[in-house]
């Protein structure tokens, strides 16, 4: 159930139905049934109250298709309730009497299903109407190919902005209306998108019609950038109309390792295989863990080539060269026929701790590299719009602004790239993360080309407004989209990490600086200061992100001083260099530009300092101290016999399941084996997740049908429910006491999933619980619906426990900042 209205409408119908269908076994088990006729009263208003919304629907709608399906569903949810009306009054006259318990069970199956079935029909209406209205603002972006004057656009603008409005609204009232959160965002950023993106359309049109009949590039480029956000917009309403057609998560979306987490993903595979080999050895692997091995090394050495701290090359090349040794020796003895000797199994443990390293190294140099290339993203954009704008009769303005746009194409490549291999390479990186990383980094390179195109338009035109407003609008777009990434790549960076290499990135900027000084070039001592305040100023930003996301108070306070002191060292020092610049004689000048970078240099060592020492005392706190063993109590006297040692408090054990394929109870053993790797004694959310798990495998037995009754299923659905609860409120608490803000955050966004799953999942239950065991009773589309509902459930259940899964991962996580 995919929205919230349908689930608050059901759930009370659903609540309803269970206690008929619990009623009704125990009549079957041969108790006498009790009076129903004011409960099923109750349910028959609801029933008429629906119908008559919808032929009142019926009446109004243009929609053909709704006009088809509703009466059909009317008519079976008013045919359920006219059976239990009957079997309420059978029951009056009989209270053993079994054609009233037939029909009591015949009408709580069909009152659920039809309900749900009309409701479902009401809602696929209006996602047609919201498809709609989104697929008439698409066609007419087509209409812009056509406008050739002002008179055109002015009249294109004020059809387009009515329809654009609609959709705006239609899309984000129904995103505020949708269960899954997932989808609900993507909804909100489509038409954020939309929005942000619009006016820049009407930009390049409105350029295109002051240039078409003019000679030059000016028409051809606008046009090109029109088509461009034409595109786009169509592109992203596609993407609108099918997140609203949607109708439940698949739960193996989430799942999926994005491509971006290869290298990652292989490296902690080849950490499992590496473990298996040391217990069931090589031979069995056919040599795939050497390869991967060597496809890691591979990935390490292009990264080397490409890192300029020399130390963290050099342990990369290092590291490469040691592993490649000891793939090198496996090989060996697994060509020989003794993959699985001791010595094989000791090489692969040797080989494991040297990945480890290799994986940390390699995330080293990200980091080096993510500080050195996104300190200044804005310098090469500056240069390429002062080429685009030289006046006509400055010579060679052709071939500057072409060597001005390369150097742009290259480093949008290099923003893009980079940052996609540092969220995803990030220990703090997540699915979510990385698509929101690949959606920046693939808007930076898509829009390139663009501003490029409008720096054409403006060199041809140097003095046509339009053209200079529309390179702004499409630079600023260019510059949000980069900010969006740098952003992302922060947050995903380690703080004591990202500090690090950028301190690096300083004092190589203060090397050079200092060289400049002595060699009396003022012009390379310049820009080497204006990269020392850059990379400062980053650091300030992650400083005062650490400052957002921790609700350590005296950490903050230590934190903030140190920032308020690197931030007034900044401008000194970038005075002084400009002194000295002025005055490049001046031994004075000379002395003071090394006084003011080391001031600087000091003031983000006390940075780095304050948020090593915090990571330093998170580790130190959860350090695991042996104590002291107790004395050993004196030896029995005679006659005297020592006290029993008490038995070891017993663990319900996982059920073992013979069958393959049967994803609820798979969904719950990886729950289970996740919860199993934390201690619950003293841990109440492990003991809550374990109980879930075992909870949700005698629910896979009884919706198979495999043993318990009806109320067995709708009892076990309850207790799920209840388990559920404890594990959120649980895990609130925990969430609440994290000084890491962040996590915080991702924890209750997974939180926030579990109620409503939980919820419907008891409202499955029950629609299972209808149909359980009367097969033989039930017509074919009954059968057919009894089947949906199962499949529906199955799905429901792999979502609780995955959601459950994160939470526990999230809680240990939590519990440790």
């Amino acid at each position: 159930f995919h929205t919230k209205t349908i689930e608050q409408i059901l759930e009370p119908v659903a609540e309803q139905v269970s206690h008929l269908v619990i009623l009704h076994e125990q009549g079957e088990d041969g108790a006498a049934m009790p009076s129903l006729m004011k409960p099923i009263q109750a349910v028959s208003s609801a029933v008429n109250n629906l119908a008559t919304v919808g032929n009142a629907q019926i009446a109004t709608t243009k929609d053909q298709v709704l006009k088809m399906d509703t009466p059909q569903a009317i008519k079976k949810v008013q045919t359920a309730a006219d059976l239990l009306m009957d079997s309420a009054k059978l029951i009056e006259g009989d209270e053993y009497s079994k054609a009233g318990r037939e029909k009591l069970i015949a009408g709580s199956r069909g009152i659920l299903q039809g309900t749900s079935d009309l409701l479902l029909i009401f809602d696929e209406a209006e996602v047609r109407r919201i498809c709609h209205v989104c697929r008439k603002v698409r066609d007419y972006l087509k209409v812009s190919e056509v406008v050739q004057g002002m008179e055109d656009l002015v009249t294109y603008v004020k059809n387009l902005t009515p329809g654009m409005t609609n959709l705006s609204d239609l899309v984000l009232q129904r995103s505020k209306d949708l269960t899954n959160a997932l989808h609900a965002d993507k909804l909100k950023t489509g038409v954020a998108d939309l929005r942000s993106q619009l006016p820049n359309l009407i930009s390049s049109m409105k350029v295109y019609v002051t240039t078409v009949n003019e000679a030059g590039v000016g028409s051809d480029a606008s046009c090109t950038n029109r088509e461009y956000y034409v595109k786009n917009l169509s592109d992203e309403i596609t993407e609108i109309i099918r997140i609203a057609q949607i109708l439940a998560a698949n739960p193996q979306t989430a799942k999926e390792a994005a491509e971006l987490f290869k290298l990652c993903d292989e490296l902690d595979e080849l950490m499992e295989k590496l473990d298996d080999y040391r217990q069931k050895g090589l031979a069995e692997d056919g040599g795939k863990g050497i390869l991967a091995a060597r496809s890691v090394m591979s990935d390490a050495r292009r990264l080397a080539v490409e890192c300029e701290n020399p130390e963290i090359r050099a342990a990369l090349l290092q590291n490469a060269a040691e592993c490649e040794s000891l793939c090198n020796r496996l090989a060996d003895l697994v060509k020989r026929g003794q993959g699985n000797s001791p010595e094989a199994k000791k090489l692969a443990e040797e080989l494991k701790v040297k990945l480890q390293e290799l994986k940390q190294n390699m995330k080293l140099a990200v980091i080096g590299q993510v500080a050195d290339e996104f300190s200044d993203t804005t310098t090469v954009l500056k240069q390429f719009v002062t080429a685009a704008s030289a006046p006509k009769h400055v010579a060679g303005r052709e071939e500057k602004f072409a060597e001005k746009s390369q150097a742009l194409t290259k480093q949008a490549a290099r923003l893009a790239n980079l940052g996609l291999q540092a969220v995803a390479t990030s220990e703090l990186g997540a699915e979510e993360k990385v698509a929101k990383a690949t959606v920046s980094a693939k808007k930076i390179q898509e829009l390139t080309p663009q501003v490029i195109n409008a720096g054409k338009i403006v060199l041809d035109y140097p003095d046509n407004k339009l053209a200079k407003d529309h390179l702004k609008a499409l630079t600023d777009e260019w510059t949000e989209h980069v900010d969006d990434l740098t952003e992302q790549v922060d947050n995903a960076m380690d703080v004591v990490d990202f500090i690090k290499a950028s301190e690096d990135g300083i004092k190589k900027d203060h090397k050079t600086c200092l060289t400049a000084i002595q060699e009396n070039r003022p012009t390379v001592a310049l820009p080497a200061a204006g990269n020392i305040a850059r990379r400062a100023h980053r650091i300030l930003m992650a400083g005062k992100r650490e400052v957002e996301n921790t609700d350590d108070a005296e950490y903050v306070q230590e934190l903030k001083s140190n920032l308020n002191g690197l931030s007034q060292t900044i401008n000194p020092m970038v005075q002084a260099t400009r002194e000295y610049a002025q005055n490049p004689n001046s031994g004075s000048t000379k002395a003071n530009v090394k006084d003011k970078n080391d001031e600087l240099i000091r003031a983000v060592s006390q940075v780095r300092n304050t948020v090593e020492a915090r990571r330093i005392a998170q580790q130190a706190k959860n350090m695991v101290i042996e104590e002291e063993p107790p004395p050993v109590p004196p030896l029995p006297q005679e006659n005297e016999y020592a006290p029993p040692v008490p038995p070891p408090p017993e663990e319900e054990e996982f059920p073992e399941e013979q069958e393959e394929d049967v994803p609820m109870m798979q969904a719950a053993r990886e729950l289970h084996e996740e919860a199993r790797k934390w201690e619950s004694k003293g841990n109440d959310i492990i003991a809550a997740a374990k109980r879930m798990a075992l909870l949700m495998a005698k629910m896979s037995h009884l919706v198979r049908g495999e043993v318990g009754k009806k109320s067995d299923l709708i009892a076990c659905a309850k207790e799920i429910a209840k388990a559920s609860n404890d594990v959120t409120r649980l895990a609130h608490e925990v969430a609440d006491k994290c000084t890491d803000r962040r996590i915080r955050t991702d924890m209750k966004k997974t939180l926030d999933r579990i109620p409503t799953i939980s919820t419907q999942l008891r409202i499955l239950s029950t629609v299972k619980a209808a149909s359980l065991g009367d097969s033989t009773e039930m017509t074919k589309d009954e059968e057919e619906a009894a089947e949906q509902a199962t499949e529906m459930l199955v799905h429901n259940a792999q979502n609780l426990m995955m959601s459950v899964k994160d939470t526990v991962r999230s809680a240990e996580a939590a519990s440790i900042r």
